[in-house]
């Protein structure tokens, strides 16, 4: 099997995840016959990264961070706002299919915790009541 194949894997799952809001076993399992790559190999390296959830998403994916600057800065209320304003639990995805919701354990940006991402874009520095203007900007 040719090893450039591997260096595919990574991209296409990127790609894929990104057109269809998450990724299926029937992707998982098409990207292994493209590729040549044995399924557990591809399915071992969609679950490794987070950002590549093998279950589909909402339109938006919002992704609170639970690392210890942000913790000490109280995420645990970031995180009670959100379910509030959107009505799901982490893991969940929001009726209308438009919003996820994450925890995920260090997003990189801890000078301005406590800090979220949605889809691509940080958001620091949060309070309740930017967290309410965040969602109506994103409805």
């Amino acid at each position: 099997m040719p090893e450039a194949n591997r260096f595919d894997l990574l991209p296409l799952l990127k790609q894929t995840q990104k057109e269809k809001t998450g990724l299926s076993a029937a992707d998982l399992e098409k990207l292994s016959a493209l590729l040549n790559l044995p399924k557990n190999e591809v399915f071992g390296v969609s679950s490794f990264y987070s950002f590549l959830p093998v279950k589909v998403q909402g339109k938006y994916v919002i992704r609170v961070c639970k690392g210890l600057p942000c913790h000490l800065k109280d995420s645990e209320m970031i995180r009670r706002c959100l379910q509030k304003e959107l009505g799901i639990s982490p893991g969940e995805v929001s009726q209308d299919g438009r919003f996820s919701l994450e925890l995920i354990n260090c997003l990189g940006a801890c000078d301005l915790s406590p800090a979220l991402l949605i889809n691509d874009e940080v958001h620091g520095h949060l309070t309740p009541e930017k967290i309410s203007r965040l969602v109506k900007e994103y409805t």
